[in-house]
């Protein structure tokens, strides 16, 4: 079980709503493999043996009640949907560690506390939950780009595939259509190529998408564009990556 407060997170992000100014603390419990007890034979102390099932925790946000739209009254409402849940710990840069998880939300309360600001908990189910790098900063972008001049190194391919996840917090498409952003991989960090593809952003929300191919080269770097013709776009978003290794 991990808890961690204000001072140690970047950014605090549940489908596209950046909620860092009004959480004071996340405890997030992560998928935990179940263990079993056996005796053996000619033996007089019973052992611990992993399983192949993972067993789910929860992931608790503490915060205060504030109405203003976007914030945390009106995101905190359960709903019957999957909810996409990402924070960063030591700071918003690319190659810091992020946690990514698609969680069902079970409770949002409300309460108040006598003397003091009323507070806004919420508490969720994981479903999948991953711990990886940002491959970009939590960054508002004006014009299509990329960040393969400032590309993860992950010192060698791996195998195994990954999982990606995008949130995006604020778009004003300006006329274009959308905002195509992918992932991009090179083995030696000047020849790119596409490894995964999220769907074209027309609002702001989150994403999770399991990235099958193998292997995935030693760097990776993120693209995006908006389709269409416009003018004067903006989008504030965020990747992050997990290698199965």
């Amino acid at each position: 079980m991990t808890y961690v407060d204000s001072s140690n997170v970047a950014f605090l992000i549940v489908d596209g709503y950046n909620l860092l100014g009004v959480s004071t603390g996340i405890t997030d419990e992560g998928l935990e493999r179940e263990t079993v007890e056996k005796l053996y034979l000619g033996d007089t102390l019973r052992r611990k043996k992993l399983t192949g099932v993972s067993k789910a925790g929860m992931i608790t946000q503490q915060g205060s009640f504030d109405d203003d739209a976007g914030s945390s009254h009106a995101v905190l409402q359960p709903g019957g949907s999957d909810r996409v849940l990402c924070y960063a710990l030591a700071g918003n840069t690319i190659g810091s560690h992020f946690v990514g998880a698609v969680c069902d939300q079970v409770a949002y309360e409300p309460t108040l506390v006598s003397g003091d600001f009323t507070e806004a908990n919420a508490r969720y189910n994981i479903n999948q939950h991953e711990s990886g790098i940002l491959l970009t900063t939590l960054q508002t972008i004006t014009a299509d780009g990329d960040t393969e001049a400032s590309s993860v190194n992950n010192g060698a391919a791996s195998n195994g595939g990954g999982v990606a996840y995008l949130q995006c917090t604020d778009l004003d498409l300006g006329g274009y259509t959308d905002l195509t952003v992918t992932i991009r991989h090179s083995a030696d960090g000047v020849t790119w190529a596409l490894l995964e593809a999220f769907a074209d952003v027309a609002a702001i929300g989150g994403e999770r998408i399991v990235v099958a191919d193998d292997p995935i080269n030693k760097y990776l770097a993120v693209d995006w564009t908006f389709n269409g013709a416009g003018a004067a776009p903006s989008a504030t978003f965020v990747v992050g990556f997990y290698r199965n290794e």
